[in-house]
């Protein structure tokens, strides 16, 4: 069996020609039933394009959400079930059209998940090819779940904090911080058969056991398909542009972002049909030091001046009753 992984339905060049609304389509179905809709396609390029569709099923890779395409030959399940009014578009420059799909599932299809991605190509070869990216591809994910004899299990993996960085896809865990925001990185695992969307809340206790926030578990709304851990990231705290390096940057940071002492996060998130729970907690420190040293430096400066004060009205007194 051939595989290709993608991390994002993403070629450079291809991907700024078109743009695709919306990414996703997430649908749960009886057997037997059927579902149409579209999606907006919107030539962005400066030239006239024609778009050929194709279909291709997947499996879940990673901890990203990244997929893992097997060959177009093996086209039973949901791409079999995915009919197209059409298997070509064309669009003027800079105009927008929609195409439109149904998903329509005999009377015995399989209860679980089932995944494909109707993908777009301005190559011709590759509405019937094997190759992910050839020629360049973008498409939109189809996750749909079958009602029946299914299960719906899943646990969390790890929960922590992670330190703050411009490449999320390599998270380091930490203990301490030095300012906000906190991100946290909940790892889900799902051993069910359908994938699952966990939600819920992130609650913050200082470190005298009162709440001081709640924010999202999971802000992006990210899914969990079946025999796969995803990596979800949620934060408490304002994101900046970037990411603070020098001495100066970090004390700003500290500044604007200001906590301190230790907290405790706690999860408090469900997933499935039955709102099974999901439950974790870690406990950190935010220490903003630099805001510590510079406050410090300014008492000793206090202190100091206060000395040489007093050490001035003293001299000046011992020299007024020495004249006298």
């Amino acid at each position: 069996m051939s595989v290709v992984v993608v991390s994002f339905l993403f070629v450079p060049g291809f991907a700024h020609a078109l743009t695709i609304s919306p990414p996703l389509v997430d649908k749960t179905m009886d057997p037997g039933q059927a579902e149409q809709g579209s999606v907006l396609l919107i030539n962005e390029s400066k030239q006239d394009q024609t778009f050929y569709a194709s279909v291709q099923k997947f499996i879940p890779k990673g901890e990203e959400g990244q997929q893992e395409y097997l060959e177009e030959s093996d086209n039973g399940g949901l791409p079999s079930w995915i009919f197209l009014d059409q298997k070509s578009i064309t669009i003027a420059a800079g105009e927008k059209k929609e195409f439109k799909w149904s998903v329509n599932l005999p009377k015995n299809a399989e209860p679980g998940g089932h995944y494909a991605t109707l993908f777009f190509s301005t190559n011709p070869d590759d509405a019937g090819g094997t190759a992910v990216g050839v020629g360049g591809k973008l498409g939109v994910l189809f996750l749909v779940n079958v009602n029946g004899n299914i299960k719906e299990s899943a646990n969390v993996e790890s929960f922590s904090l992670v330190a703050e960085t411009l490449d999320p896809s390599n998270p380091k865990e930490v203990s301490s911080i030095n300012h906000l925001p906190a991100f946290f990185q909940l790892r889900v695992k799902n051993t069910g058969s359908v994938h699952i969307n966990p939600n819920g809340q992130i609650d913050i206790y200082n470190m005298f056991g009162t709440k001081v926030t709640s924010v999202p578990v999971n802000p992006k709304n990210n899914k969990v398909l079946p025999n796969s851990i995803r990596r979800i990231t949620s934060f408490w705290g304002d994101i900046g542009d970037e990411v603070p390096t020098s001495f100066l940057g970090n004390l700003k940071a500290e500044w604007s972002g200001f906590a301190v002492g230790r907290y405790t996060a706690k999860v408090d998130a469900k997933y499935g049909t039955q709102n099974q729970p999901l439950n974790a907690e870690v406990s950190f420190w935010v220490f903003p030091w630099r805001l510590a040293l510079v406050a410090l430096l300014l008492l000793l400066g206090l202190a100091v001046m206060i000395k040489v004060y007093n050490a001035m009205v003293i001299k000046s007194a011992m020299n007024r009753k020495t004249k006298i």
